[in-house]
């Protein structure tokens, strides 16, 4: 067996594997016999045909089984062995001449094209700038939160008569058609003058309004009468509805008591409105903490791959390479491949400067890294949601389910690996300190910077 590498440049190389025919005849002889004791073939016992029955009928595949497996574990191991760092996979040169495997074959010879990752140097001292941002944290964030929490809380209470802000509960009718359990909110008419019909309002009282006034959208018109887009479209443009109002409401946020902190905060000793004041002002922190570390990766990742300057890879190499691989997805068209090729190779681009960073810096994981950072994520989606009181054992099991889909625990693995790496630039780069308001640190996201 003779293995060459052939650099055509510093991104490609083609490797060519030799076998002599004494490289694989002992395993296709070996694979033919072990063949044989399991294969039926017509007129003889299963098992106890002959080897040359065997190799007449089966001889062909068994061939080219072997040799290709010969071929893939050959390749696998020389590029592991020689430490050839390569992006995709290996591709059968475009030169590779087809193997007449019915012939005598005393030498047989392969041909691959490799793309190469490029190599990257980027120090991770002083030299690389990144900035760290701070939210700054006043009493009108505290008054929004608390706003938001009891508002989150709170729930509709019937009113004697219509506000701006109420919501009618009755029998709505337009034409033909009629909803019992009809539900009309004041609050988000935009025609004054509509809006106007409602205010003063009671429970038995009737309603005469302009349909496509009160619900411009199709879509208000299909909730408020239950119908289906259809029907709604055939509702003439100067349609008058009527409501028969049986309940008036307004919603009210949750009363800011004792009752209402023990419910949010069970065994939490909050029990007045400044003890929740400094616990809402604790989750905002932990919230913007989160906000601020993401907001801290993205810009060490751009300072890394400024440092790393101009990163080359094998283009065409790997435009040939994502075609192989998505030859049975209908959905990958050569358009496709034009459109988001430039966002692949961004992608890409920073996987190769991550790995070579955190190799250098010898970042490695073990599976409570990924499980820690599953969980983190996890915490973040509740957070979403305003749920901020997730028990450890409920975030640990969320987690360890996330981890079950093999996708999302890739995926979660890289997560795992940049938060190391970005830990160890906080701890090596320079770091520009810098406090900004809520609004302000909105904006860095707005302007992509």
């Amino acid at each position: 067996m003779n293995i060459s590498k052939e650099n055509i440049d510093e991104l490609n190389a083609i490797l060519t594997i030799e076998f002599d025919k004494a490289d694989y005849e002992p395993k296709v002889e070996k694979a033919i016999k072990d063949y044989g004791k399991r294969v039926a073939i017509k007129g003889f016992r299963p098992g106890h045909a002959p080897v040359a029955m065997v190799k007449k009928f089966y001889g062909k595949s068994i061939l080219v089984d072997q040799i290709n497996s010969l071929v893939g574990e050959t390749l696998s191991n020389y590029i592991k062995d020689n430490n050839i760092d390569i992006l995709g996979e290996p591709l059968p040169n475009k030169d590779q001449q087809p193997i007449d495997f019915d012939a005598d074959l005393d030498k047989i010879s392969f041909k691959f094209d490799l793309g190469l990752s490029p190599e990257v140097n980027v120090a991770i001292d002083n030299s690389l700038k990144v900035p760290a941002y701070t939210i700054s944290i006043d009493e009108s964030n505290i008054d929004e939160q608390v706003k938001d929490i009891a508002s989150r809380h709170g729930s509709h209470v019937p009113t004697d008569a219509a506000t701006q802000d109420s919501l009618l509960k009755g029998v709505v009718t337009v034409g033909e058609f009629k909803n019992e359990k009809g539900l009309l909110s004041v609050t988000v008419i935009k025609d004054d003058e509509q809006k106007a019909l409602f205010v003063g309002k009671k429970a038995g009282d009737t309603v005469e309004f302009d349909l496509h006034k009160v619900c411009p959208e199709a879509k208000e018109v299909e909730y408020l009468l239950e119908i289906s887009e259809e029907q709604a479209a055939s509702i003439a443009a100067d349609a008058k509805a009527t409501i028969a109002i049986s309940e008036v409401s307004e919603f009210k946020p949750a009363e800011l008591n004792e009752e209402f902190f023990k419910m949010l905060y069970p065994g939490g000793n909050v029990a007045d409105e400044a003890a929740f004041r400094a616990k809402v002002k604790e989750q905002i922190e932990a919230s913007n903490k989160m906000a601020e570390d993401f907001r801290f990766n993205v810009d060490a990742r751009q300072a890394i791959m400024n440092a790393a300057g101009d990163v080359k890879l094998p283009e065409e190499f790997l435009k040939r390479w994502l075609t192989i691989v998505n030859k049975d997805n209908d959905k990958f068209t050569p358009d496709v491949l034009t459109n988001e090729f430039p966002k692949f190779v961004n992608d890409l681009k920073w996987q190769v400067v991550k790995n070579h960073v955190a190799k250098a810096l010898e970042v490695k994981i073990e599976f409570q890294d990924v499980l820690d950072f599953a969980k983190k994520t996890a915490r973040a989606q509740f957070m979403q949601y305003g749920l901020t009181n997730v028990p450890e054992e409920q975030l640990e099991q969320y987690g360890r389910n996330m981890l079950q889909n093999e996708e999302q625990r890739n995926h979660l693995a890289e997560g795992a690996v940049e938060e190391k790496l970005f830990a160890v630039v906080k701890n090596n780069a320079s770091i520009e300190q810098k406090t900004v308001s809520q609004e302000d640190f909105g904006k860095l996201f707005a302007n992509n910077n």
